[in-house]
């Protein structure tokens, strides 16, 4: 039997391993526990959210377990550890790669959607995509991509262990949109859905600090409107960890914003039906620009920040579905004619999109399962990490932002 521990640091992404999960626990060949821990987000001042996420997992019928330390885990005895999350810094210590590889063998499947962007210092594959040190330590890695897959060539290890699968996000994004109840209502909906990132060294989708007070007035004068906040879990904690805003102006203006009748903030990690019943989606990135269409069969409304990161090939082809716009003034002048007229049709734009993205409809938990099993029966030994050590993203990403620099992925 193949014993597999799941350890969802984003479980608001637990749908890039819902699949799996469930597959491999009606599976005779398969002993499967998921497992809760604590994570450290932009601007936390310490490790929390252990018990959100075992309720949220416990809220969809996921049974889980949350765990008190590492030693926990590794009596279960994994053979294959499920990780959704690359970014090390915002684990524990002893739930990072480094610590998990000395008893289990790692298995990530990418907790977002596709990889949308190109770094401006580099060419080709985004090298946090392929070079992070989760990925050196991996025993199995699944990509939606061929690209990626062959960006792994470029490093020490090589391709071999990355399996071309397709995304069991997308699968699973769509069926539960098939399925989705929509619910009666009068009024027309946005969601509004800002990205965390600021600053050349990072993304730099993020428009909220440009725009926030605009969006608040644009919702006085539109009682008629209902506006769902739908920020990136990173959001709020950048602002302030960033210098971007205070604490107080952030608190001022989430006072103002819920103290609004036809406002709201949702932090759900299930959103499918949000977006179901939603008439707009407004957001500057990343990853639901691609997922909105996927689930309504609408573009998405972007508000692009002109110094964002460029996009990949895939994310151009993303961005291609939407209707794009400058600034928020240039939304809002725009925004009634919207309104009565429409969305503008981009069917054909999403259907190739999703020709792009979906490589294997509805059979990547599927071709994931055949890899493990494949690889379990090789007995391959642990990755050692004292023999991988070649240079990470992250260290060339601590060297570009200098010392004392704002870091350059999600801490």
């Amino acid at each position: 039997m193949i014993r597999v521990a799941f350890l969802p640091l984003y479980t608001e992404a637990w749908d890039s391993l819902a699949e799996v999960f469930e597959r491999m626990r009606k599976d005779e060949r398969f002993e499967v526990r998921v497992f809760t821990i604590k994570r450290k987000l932009t601007g936390d001042p310490e490790f929390h959210g252990q018990v959100e996420a075992h309720e949220y997992l416990e809220s969809i019928k996921v049974p889980n377990t949350m765990l008190g330390s590492v030693d926990e885990l590794k009596a279960f005895a994994p053979d294959y550890t499920f990780i959704n999350y690359p970014w090390q810094r915002n684990y524990e210590e002893q739930y990072r790669a480094e610590s998990l590889v000395k008893f289990t063998k790692i298995a990530y499947v990418p907790y977002f959607l596709l990889p949308m962007v190109s770094e401006p210092w580099d060419t080709g594959v985004a090298g946090h995509y392929y070079r992070q040190r989760s990925h050196q330590l991996a025993s199995l890695i699944f990509t939606q991509d061929p690209n990626t897959k062959r960006a792994f060539k470029l490093t020490e290890r090589g391709s071999k262990y990355v399996k071309f699968t397709g995304s069991p996000k997308i699968d699973s994004l769509m069926k539960r949109a098939r399925k989705a109840k929509t619910v009666d209502r009068s009024r027309y909906r946005i969601v509004w859905a800002p990205h965390h990132s600021y600053g050349p060294l990072w993304l730099n989708f993020g428009t909220f600090t440009q725009m926030h007070d605009e969006m608040l007035q644009f919702a006085k004068s539109h009682p008629e409107i209902d506006i769902v906040f739908k920020p990136h879990p990173f959001l709020l904690g950048t602002l302030t960890a960033r210098e971007l805003m205070t604490q107080s102006a952030v608190d001022t203006w989430v006072k103002a914003w819920d103290a609004l009748p036809n406002t709201s903030t949702n932090i759900e990690s299930d959103y499918v039906g949000l977006f179901v019943n939603s008439d707009m989606l407004l957001s500057d990135g990343i990853s639901f620009l691609g997922e909105y269409p996927l689930i309504t069969g609408r573009p998405a409304v972007f508000l692009e920040n002109k110094d964002h990161w460029a996009f990949s090939p895939l994310g151009e082809t993303i961005a291609n579905t939407t209707l794009r716009f400058k600034s928020f003034e240039a939304f809002a002048a725009k925004f009634e004619k919207l309104r009565e007229e429409g969305l503008p049709d981009r069917s054909e734009q999403i259907e190739d999109f999703m020709d792009e993205a979906i490589p294997f409809p509805r059979k990547a938990a599927r071709k994931i399962i055949k890899a493990v099993v494949k690889d379990f029966g090789k007995q391959k030994p642990l990755i050692d990490p004292a023999k991988v050590i070649e240079t990470t993203w992250e260290q060339d990403a601590d060297a570009r932002r200098g010392v004392d620099g704002v870091p350059a992925q999600p801490r």
